[in-house]
């Protein structure tokens, strides 16, 4: 049963604010705030959405999936806040450009804060964007360590100045190791919420037992973030341990990355490359056609699509690292690899094919597992209770200021840096 949202705030205007959003030209783009968005509805919230572009010169409004967006570059956002005025302000990857126009209104508006990524993590946190390219790694890096510094800077200065705002993140794994540490305190209102996963479309099956050799993967080729590379020479081992029958991927996605996969994986056996994005319904499809969900990944904060894939029955062979074993066990709602370690993705994956019972056990555990932590009453109820000011926050009586936080990260940061360096330089073609 759904809960339907009411309080003593339900007069005041809620404005979702987001940089990103879905459209019928670009599918991924933050699909996640978009489930929300349709949760939030379904529950009765009335809400407007603004997605903040700084692609665009002029504000428009589109409909997705029957969700009604305005868009507009940040000096259309501000004027269109000036007109709006006092509202409940949800904003997801806070950024100067989305808060500075809320901080400026009077009376104060209450404003909740996602982290998610990109917006609140340190320079050195995408250290996988700057293998590429010898010659403006340097530039690139000197660029990014002042983008993030101001950017965490006012961050800081925004949540001292309102001590009242609250802040959201979905893992107990991205507050308190990337979070914390690089925001340099610690907010004083903090809730730790995962995404929604919506069981009414991606949801469980029992697996016919030849789905345990169907190998489905659906990724962004757009960024190193994603391990695609980790995809590819995870797919070729499989096929050459295993020969040319016994299992079947099929592989989704679109971006310039995309290239690489059909350069080594085009004519493979069992190998279908589909270079395109696909519908959320589309996905929980090829879900239900599928067994095993192949998703490395480098850096994440929740992994929301592989907690979907465990929603439908699919088990997860995934990489150990980040927020990642939070929503995934090893060897009990899924397969846990080293990062970067291809030899134990690919047996995680011929040993399920191998195992029928032991992949119906972890199908099970999967979906139960993400029904209890990314269900609906673990992410959108208690969000909902937020935003209409009945729910409950961490309470810190002050920011942390005990750490030098800053201090520590500064001498991390000149450790990583001249690392990186080095690896770049022993990289090189022309290298001894």
């Amino acid at each position: 049963m759904i809960a339907q949202s009411s309080s003593a705030r339900s007069h005041e205007a809620i404005v979702l604010v987001t940089n990103a959003y879905p459209s019928d030209e670009d599918l991924y783009r933050y699909g996640f705030v978009h489930t929300r968005v349709k949760a939030y509805l379904k529950a009765g919230l009335k809400l407007d959405v603004y997605c903040v572009d700084l692609r665009r010169d002029s504000e428009a409004t589109y409909v997705f999936d029957g969700v009604t967006v305005v868009t507009g570059p940040p000096a259309d956002f501000q004027s269109w806040v000036s007109v709006r005025g006092r509202a409940t302000y949800l904003v997801h990857f806070p950024v100067k450009y989305m808060l500075e126009p809320l901080r400026q209104l009077r009376p104060e508006p209450r404003v909740i804060m996602w982290f998610h990524g990109y917006e609140i993590e340190a320079w050195h946190r995408r250290w996988f964007n700057f293998l590429d390219d010898d010659t403006t790694t340097a530039a690139s890096l000197i660029h990014l360590r002042q983008h993030s510094t101001e950017a965490l800077a006012y961050l800081r200065d925004f949540l001292k100045d309102r001590p009242l705002a609250q802040c959201v993140t979905v893992s107990d794994w991205f507050r308190h190791f990337v979070v914390e540490p690089d925001l340099g305190l610690m907010p004083r209102h903090f809730s730790v919420i995962p995404n929604f996963v919506d069981p009414g479309l991606f949801r469980f099956e029992n697996k016919a037992p030849d789905h345990s050799r169907k190998v489905l993967v659906v990724r962004p080729f757009t960024s190193r973030k994603y391990a695609t590379e980790s995809v590819i020479q995870t797919i070729v081992e499989v096929v050459r341990r295993t020969g040319a029958s016994e299992f079947q991927f099929s592989v989704f996605g679109e971006g310039p990355l995309f290239a690489e996969a059909e350069a080594s994986l085009r004519g493979l056996p069992n190998v279908a490359l589909h270079r395109r994005f696909l519908t959320r319904a589309e996905v929980a499809e090829q879900h239900r056609l599928h067994g095993i969900y192949l998703n490395p990944t480098v850096w994440d904060s929740h992994g929301v699509s592989t907690s979907e894939a465990m929603s439908s029955g699919l088990v997860p062979v995934t990489t150990d690292v980040c927020a990642v074993p939070e929503f995934v066990t090893d060897d009990v709602s899924g397969i846990l690899a080293p990062p970067h370690d291809i030899d134990a993705l690919a047996e995680g994956i011929i040993e399920l094919g191998r195992d029928q019972a032991r992949h119906r056990r972890l199908s099970r555990r999967a979906a139960e597992d993400t029904a209890r932590q990314c269900g609906w009453d673990a992410t959108i109820a208690r969000e909902l209770a937020l935003i209409d000011g009945t729910g409950s926050t961490d309470t810190v009586t002050a920011p942390r200021s005990d750490v030098d936080w800053m201090a520590r990260y500064r001498f991390l940061e000149a450790q990583f840096e001249a690392a990186l360096m080095e690896a770049k330089k022993s990289m090189a073609p022309d290298h001894p």
